[in-house]
């Protein structure tokens, strides 16, 4: 029901996540199968075809595994070469979603000696090695009340990038009471992301106090008051990253203008009085793009 709703109103699907593989975050009869490798691979594949008999077709992003650093019981049976197998199998039942690998060590490019940040690394290695179809890279992103300093969030992304693969925040919130701090982190952390040719999408953990599982990160107080840091999101996304103009064409017809990537509407007025609106999609192909409206 929720996935009908969400695609009625036209809201993007993502998943997650179609295995977190500790005994902490699985079905309890996954303990009874420590051990039991073929049970275990049988058990996995008939979840993996069930959730994905649900939603194929209907995502556009799938988190495969989630957390491989902390919850790592799954492969005490079945080894770390099995990752990869779970990621050609999901491609195989749904060929639609781009496959993630999530996890939450700390976006930071000068963290050098940081195990959970450096065994990330290794397993996006160790996939692409096994030729299996990573196609993103997922950080979690939440955020406490010492954040990450934009400088080092960059050399993070800069060190990630060379896997060559889109990188996404995919669980970002920012858990404080500091509002000043706050609002001010929102605006670097997504300014830092935003600015880096790698990352291709940001997602809000949660926006509502109400319903947030950190409850001082809602961009809305259980009143739906907006927080400084929710206004700030929302100015980034509907003011400074959107483009809005109003343009005059020259004696040959044409009117130009720089345009953040997205989905526009387009209306002309001809001398004439007649009025034609288009819908344009402004893609990041990396060359400009042209429109052409005909009042003919």
């Amino acid at each position: 029901k929720a996935m009908e709703w969400l695609e009625r109103n036209k809201i993007p699907l993502r998943g997650h996540t179609i295995l977190w593989p500790g005994f902490g975050n699985l079905p309890p009869d996954l303990r009874s199968l420590a051990g039991k490798p073929e049970a275990m691979r049988a058990r996995i594949e008939a979840h993996m075809q069930e959730i994905i008999g649900v939603t194929k077709g209907r995502l556009f992003e799938w988190d495969v595994v989630n957390e491989p650093y902390a919850n790592k019981d799954l492969m005490a049976t079945l080894g770390w070469d099995e990752m990869a197998f779970w990621f050609r199998r999901v491609k195989e039942l749904d060929p639609k979603p781009r496959l993630v690998l999530n996890d939450y060590p700390p976006l930071d490019g000068f963290e050098t000696s940081n195990a959970h940040l450096n065994h990330f690394y290794g397993q996006i290695e160790a996939l692409q090695k096994a030729k299996a179809p990573i196609e993103a890279i997922g950080f979690q992103c939440h955020i406490g009340g010492r954040p990450i300093p934009p400088a080092n969030l960059l050399k993070g992304l800069d060190r990630f990038s060379r896997f060559g693969l889109p990188i996404v925040a995919t669980e970002f919130d920012i858990d404080t009471p500091d509002r000043d701090l706050q609002a001010r982190y929102m605006r670097d952390f997504m300014t830092a992301l935003f600015s880096h040719p790698s990352v291709d999408g940001i997602t809000q953990w949660g926006f509502w106090q109400g319903r947030h599982w950190m409850p001082n990160a809602g961009l809305w107080d259980v009143n739906w008051n907006i927080r400084p840091h929710g206004q700030g999101y929302l100015d980034l996304i509907h003011k400074e990253w959107s483009t809005k103009a109003d343009l005059k064409t020259g004696a040959n017809g044409r009117a130009h203008v720089r345009a953040f990537f997205g989905t526009y509407k387009v209306t002309v007025k001809g001398k004439d009085g007649r009025v034609t609106t288009v819908e344009h999609r402004h893609l990041p192909t990396g060359k400009p793009t042209e429109l052409v409206v005909s009042s003919s």
